[in-house]
């Protein structure tokens, strides 16, 4: 299992701590233990390993799962699927990193995968050895699957002087204008942290222009010392970012909504209280994003397995639930309403499977 350092979000109880430990000295990559459920049904979690901070494509008939690394295994994790709940076994996205990165596993995060003009783009999370902070970096492939290949010198984006830059989100507008969304690591270091967004160029390969702070940063009890995870939703003409804060080793680990009348805000913070938070075996939700599938909005996410004096132990797995709209009685005042989490027998989105 990968921990990621206690300076960036906190840190888990020894006995989590312990337990990672030896699931780390295991090795060898996840196998997926999908649940059994009767036919054109599903439980959560949809691919129950360690799978953090998970992103979802689909190209085709086919969906490709993303997530954080997992220590002795892989950088970054790739996993498929035709129906969006039995997954295969995670193989390595990104086999090689650039030499500004240290060798050391365990400092690739978050991946955010796009199409652009038939290659496909990955964005993520990796220390840069010089400085000793997480930055965002960019890899590309030819197909979904990978080999994802990194040629850079440096960073896309690295805000030294707030601690670093993590987690990124790609949006596309509806003028095809593309943005990337991230936050700076602020709590790493004892600063704020806040949820920046830039223009993209076309190819989504370069930043245009300057670093826009969208106004989100934690100020809610809730929110502990950090808000992360940014994921854009366009709906009825309002841009919704959801996000995710407070400390991810911990069952306080929760996500919230923000809304803004233009891509680059300023946003307006919407949950005084978490949008989603623990709920049944769902520990800790959050890193999350959204997928679009038939007309459909779905949110996959990562939980913990429950754990003992309010930790969770054991592995971020994958969810998957069903988002929807709560209308409000002025336009714009829609209301993200996510179907979980939900540990009970749902139907697949696609149909019988």
């Amino acid at each position: 299992m990968i921990l990621r350092s206690p300076q960036r979000r906190g840190g888990l109880s020894a006995a989590a701590l312990l337990l990672a430990t030896g699931l780390a000295a295991c090795g060898g990559g996840p196998s997926p233990e999908v649940p059994e459920a009767p036919a054109g049904t599903f439980t959560n979690p949809v691919l129950d390993a360690d799978f953090a901070d998970p992103h979802v494509v689909r190209d085709g008939d086919a969906f490709y799962a993303y997530a954080t690394g997992s220590a002795g295994f892989s950088n970054i994790q790739v996993s498929t699927s035709d129906d969006l709940v039995a997954w295969s076994a995670s193989e390595d996205a990104l086999p090689a990193r650039p030499d500004w990165q240290p060798v050391r596993q365990g400092l690739t995060w978050a991946p955010e995968v796009v199409e652009v003009d038939d290659r496909w783009l990955m964005y993520y999370v990796a220390r840069e050895d010089a400085s000793g902070v997480q930055c965002l970096a960019l890899a590309t492939a030819d197909e979904p699957a990978g080999p994802f290949v990194d040629t850079s010198s440096g960073p896309l984006v690295c805000q030294h002087e707030l601690g670093g830059s993590i987690d990124a989100f790609a949006f596309r507008d509806t003028d095809g204008a593309r943005y990337l969304f991230w936050k700076n690591d602020g709590n790493a270091v004892g600063l704020d942290t806040r949820i920046w967004v830039q223009r993209l160029s076309a190819d989504g390969m370069r930043l245009e222009g300057a670093p826009v702070d969208t106004g989100l940063r934690q100020t809610r009890p809730w929110q502990g010392s950090l808000v992360e995870a940014p994921a854009v939703v366009l709906h009825d003409g309002t841009y919704v970012l959801l996000y995710s804060a407070n400390d991810y080793g911990s069952d306080a680990y929760a996500m919230g909504y923000a809304t803004a009348t233009a891509v680059t805000g300023p946003y307006v913070d919407r949950s005084a209280q978490p949008w989603v938070d623990s709920e049944g075996d769902a520990a800790g939700p959050g890193g999350q994003a959204v997928l679009e599938v038939d007309g459909e909005l779905w949110l996959v996410y990562h939980a913990w397995q429950d754990g003992e004096e309010g930790y969770p132990q054991g592995r971020r797995a994958m969810w998957l639930d069903r988002l929807t709209w709560q209308e409000g009685t002025t336009p714009g005042q829609a209301a993200p309403v996510l179907e979980g989490p939900t540990s009970s027998t749902q139907p697949v989105p696609l149909g019988e499977g």
